[in-house]
C-alpha cells in the first residue's frame, strides 16, 4: 500500500471514531451555536500557536457562517517570523503568560447568548485556560475543542 492511500485509510478512521464518538455532541453543540446566533449572540472562536487554524476557518468570508467572532491574537499566533522581531521565541512565551487572555477579551462587548469556542491541540496552555476563566466570568457557555488523548499526555501549565 502506497503512502497516499495509507493517509486516506487513517483520515477515515479518525472520522468515523469520531462521529462514533461525538456524533451527538457535535449535534448539541451545532444547536448551542446556531440557538446563540439566532438570538442576536456571537460565539467568539479562539486558539492560539497552531490551534489558530481552526479559528481561520471560523473567519467570515463569502459563503461563511454569519455570527462566529474569531479572536486573532497576533503576538500568540505569528507565523511571519521565526526569528527576529516578532519571533517564535516571543510567541511561544507568550502563549504561556497567565493573564494575557484577560486583556485580550477587555477589547470586545459580550452579551449574555453569546458563546465561546476554544481551540487547542493540548488543551493545557495558559492563554487558552485563561480564555475559558475569563467566558465563565461573564457566564458564557464554553466550548472546547482538543486533542483528548494529547491532553492526557501533558500536564496544564497553568
Amino acid at each position: 500500500m502506497n503512502i497516499s492511500s495509507q493517509y486516506f485509510e487513517e483520515a477515515i478512521r479518525i472520522l468515523r471514531e469520531i462521529e462514533a464518538t461525538q456524533k451527538d455532541m457535535i449535534e448539541t453543540v451545532a444547536q448551542l451555536f446556531a440557538n446563540s446566533i439566532a438570538d442576536d449572540g456571537l460565539v467568539h472562536v479562539y486558539g492560539s500557536g497552531h490551534s489558530r487554524m481552526g479559528v481561520e476557518e471560523m473567519f467570515p468570508r463569502y459563503g461563511s457562517f454569519a455570527g462566529f467572532h474569531p479572536i486573532i491574537e497576533l503576538s500568540t499566533s505569528n507565523y511571519g517570523q521565526v526569528v527576529g522581531a516578532n519571533g517564535i521565541y516571543q510567541s511561544m512565551f507568550l502563549e504561556n503568560v497567565e493573564g494575557l487572555a484577560a486583556q485580550i477579551v477587555r477589547n470586545f462587548k459580550y452579551r449574555p447568548n453569546d458563546v465561546f469556542l476554544l481551540f487547542s491541540t493540548s488543551g493545557a496552555g495558559n492563554v487558552v485556560i485563561d480564555m475559558a476563566i475569563e467566558a465563565h466570568k461573564r457566564n458564557l457557555k464554553v466550548v472546547g475543542i482538543t486533542g483528548v488523548k494529547n491532553s492526557a499526555l501533558v500536564k496544564a501549565k497553568h
